[in-house]
């Protein structure tokens, strides 16, 4: 399964390049992340149809999972914040960690 994860946050941006790590920072419902399968190119189609209360500065993706290691399940996206909704969405409570190459010598990561 391919996921993309849509924000607009830029302290998760900020933690995603420095730890390759997508995990939100958001307590609100347990940190739970968000992903959905749909790479939009439009970021008002994204956030009507995904719901977002902000319009998203970032897309990150295609990342690849197995959706049985985080017990991924899609629904449709409900109405919310204003917007229609009706696109698919998972989340999990676990990070998804990112490809990439660690220098051990620079002690961060390499694009």
């Amino acid at each position: 399964m391919q996921l993309y994860r849509y924000l607009s946050d830029e302290n998760e941006y900020e933690q995603i390049q420095r730890e390759r790590k997508v995990q939100t920072l958001n307590p609100t419902y347990g940190y739970r992340t968000w992903f959905t399968v749909t790479r939009y190119d439009d970021v008002q189609q994204a956030q009507e149809e995904l719901a977002l209360p902000l319009t998203p500065r970032y897309r990150v993706g295609p990342i690849a999972v197995d959706p049985d290691e985080y017990a991924l399940q899609l629904e449709q996206v409900q109405p919310s914040f204003g917007h229609p909704g009706s696109g698919i969405e998972c989340s999990t409570t676990e990070p998804i960690w990112l490809f990439g190459v660690w220098s051990f010598g620079d002690q961060c990561w390499k694009d």
